[in-house]
């Protein structure tokens, strides 16, 4: 991923309060998608091991720059490659079938972090009080303000503008 690597080089050359507010910004979006992970792992569990049409066969799934800034940000290792292989791949090279996906959802496309389908939001509905679905709500809504906010502190003092 050459563009991962030119964040990464990006990232180095912020000025140590820039840099440490990027590493925050990071870990605060990381404990937010833990606190995510119970939620979707059980609607997960009960839908995508089965699942025919994957969303993870949309041509639309991949890392994004704000991915790359959240993986730089947490000090981890980039992903080795994109989701797919090249443009004519429809199948997710992360997703294995009867299983799901492969990577630790916080090391997952953002998209593929929050992302509900039909019979998910069905499961969601039937099984999940409106006490609980507005605070997912809210989770959600603060992971992207959170992500906006990475993308912006990243971007003001680097070629990512």
């Amino acid at each position: 991923m050459q563009i991962g690597s030119a964040i990464a080089v990006s990232f180095e050359k912020l000025a140590a309060e820039r840099k440490q507010l990027v590493q925050q910004i990071a870990v605060s979006i990381k404990k937010l998608l833990l606190e995510l992970n119970p939620v979707m792992d059980f609607l997960c569990k009960y839908t995508c091991f089965r699942c025919e049409n994957v969303c993870c066969d949309a041509q639309h799934v991949f890392y994004n720059e704000v991915d790359l800034f959240f993986f730089v940000g947490l000090g981890v290792s980039l992903p080795p490659f994109q989701t797919r292989a090249n443009g004519f791949q429809i199948r997710c090279s992360y997703w294995v079938r009867n299983f799901g996906c492969l990577l630790e959802r916080i090391f997952r496309p953002y998209v593929c972090t929050w992302f509900i389908c039909e019979r998910q939001l069905e499961i969601l509905n039937e099984t999940f009080n409106n006490r609980q679905k507005n605070y997912l709500e809210q989770l959600f809504c603060t992971i992207r303000r959170a992500r906006l906010l990475l993308c912006s502190v990243f971007a003001e003092n680097t070629r990512w503008k």
